[in-house]
């Protein structure tokens, strides 16, 4: 008798037990219910209950298309080098949405305090301000002013990290002087470390972030972020201090072997894309791919910097983007210091070798195409076949020398086969970066492994500098 009820316990656990290579899909929706198993017909509903769920390798956590949260999303979980763990999207319609944001719409919202200042009726935890105020759908952006004696015009706002209040000027209830608001929080969008490896974010949309959209950080390795969309993200600034910061996908200290792939970056405070080593001893970046992307209005395209003079960055390829119109962002007439700047490097310390910056279309700037500071003169950074435009005598900055594109090339033997010149865009001002037949950027590239574009289109012979290849009307 106990035999048998011993033989039954251990084939229950056997059961139950995690089988080597089997998977499993979880699906959350913003219309099911936490304690559903998480299946396609009886989803899960926060993204609280994946931040607390345990996954196994190979597993894949879907978002439902068109549905909106305002929770970050942690990830907790590592794969294995053959079974990522995969973060995506089901369904049809937009990516779905993780906004670190509230509305305060309501007049009750707001308390009059005279003088045309007005506070929210809420108090924010230490450490969780408000970062930017977006007001009528995007149409309209609060300034942040650092004293209520700041407050004396409309919009203008101010968040007192002491108490916890937020103030705006406001001729009446701002919850009827504008459509619509809402109030973005300091914190990231996603956020992937420490130490996270074999994870995949797909399909995704993080945006209204007063920090990072999407934030990678120390020890982490075999990340893949692709096809992702990332917006409204940054102006959060730390406790006391006037400095504002906030990127697309920020790469912080240790990281190698990163694939961030055609992702759609707009409306960022600092840079879209960035990689930054402040970590004081053994600094290690590498294997760190950067391709096929588009980055539209924000402070800097691609930023990166090593501040160790141990760091060994290496094998970083930022090749076959688009970036056009840095300083174009919402907080660009608002910063306290200076941005609009495309590709971005403030310092190079320590062994940086083999990083290609290459087959990128560089399009408009507030300041400058490309800012470089100081580099240790063995940092081996190599520019080339990149398209550049407009040029003018104070396109580029080498370590404070400002000078045209020519003078550029020529001093530091940059950019030996690039061009200058418009790149000819079929509709910019919807973001369809397509290339036109007149574009000087058709097979003006260099051949650097890639096999397809943003779209996933093919490419043919020699391939188009930036993140679009032409495809010539017999082969469509």
């Amino acid at each position: 008798m106990k035999k048998g009820f011993m033989f039954m316990i251990i084939a229950t656990l056997i059961t139950l037990a995690p089988v080597a290579g089997y998977s499993i899909t979880y699906y959350v929706s913003t219309n099911g219910s936490d304690n559903y198993p998480g299946t396609l017909s009886a989803p899960w509903k926060t993204v609280a209950k994946v931040n607390s769920s345990i996954f196994l390798p190979g597993d894949s956590i879907l978002f439902r298309r068109g549905d909106i949260w305002r929770e970050k999303l942690v990830i907790s979980s590592s794969g294995t080098i053959n079974r990522l763990i995969t973060f995506g999207a089901y369904g049809n319609g937009d990516k779905p949405q993780f906004r670190r944001s509230f509305t305060a719409n309501n007049v009750n919202d707001w308390i009059y305090k005279g003088n045309n200042i007005w506070m929210l009726n809420f108090k924010f935890a230490k450490g969780m301000s408000a970062s930017n105020l977006v007001f009528n759908s995007e149409s309209v952006f609060g300034v942040e002013v650092w004293n209520t004696n700041g407050l004396n015009v409309q919009g203008k706002w101010q968040s007192d990290d002491a108490t916890g209040s937020l103030y705006v000027y406001s001729v009446g209830n701002p919850a009827t002087y504008y459509s619509y608001i809402e109030i973005v929080l300091h914190d990231h969008g996603i956020e992937i470390g420490p130490g996270r490896s074999y994870i995949s974010i797909n399909n995704l949309h993080p945006c209204y972030c007063g920090w990072n959209g999407i934030q990678i950080a120390n020890a982490v390795y075999m990340i893949n972020i692709n096809d992702n969309d990332i917006s409204f993200c940054g102006g959060g600034h730390p406790d006391g201090e006037t400095s504002r910061h906030g990127n697309g996908i920020a790469v912080y200290m240790d990281a190698h072997d990163l694939s961030i792939f055609r992702n759609k970056i707009w409306q960022i405070y600092d840079s879209a894309m960035t990689l930054q080593g402040f970590k004081p001893n053994l600094l290690s970046q590498y294997n760190i791919f950067i391709r096929n992307n588009v980055s539209y209005k924000m402070g800097n395209c691609f930023e990166f910097w090593t501040d160790s003079e141990s760091a060994n960055v290496h094998d970083v390829y930022f090749e076959n983007n688009m970036c056009a119109d840095a300083g174009g962002e919402w907080s660009d007439s608002q910063r306290p210091d200076w941005s609009g700047v495309q590709i971005r490097k403030w310092v190079s310390r320590g062994n940086v070798s083999n990083f290609y910056i290459r087959n990128n279309i560089i399009y408009r700037a507030v300041h400058f195409l490309v800012a470089f500071g100081y580099s240790y003169p063995s940092a081996k950074i190599t520019l080339d076949y990149n398209l550049y435009y407009p040029d003018s005598k104070s396109a580029f900055n080498d370590n404070k020398v400002i000078s045209t594109f020519s003078i550029w090339s020529k001093g530091k033997k940059y950019d030996i086969h690039s061009k200058v010149g418009n790149p000819a865009f079929f509709d910019e001002s919807g973001g369809l970066f397509w290339l036109l037949p007149s574009s000087p950027a058709i097979d003006a590239g260099t051949y650097v492994g890639i096999t397809s574009d943003y779209l996933g289109n093919p490419i043919y012979g020699v391939p188009d500098i930036g993140a679009f290849e032409f495809q010539p009307l017999s082969n469509k």
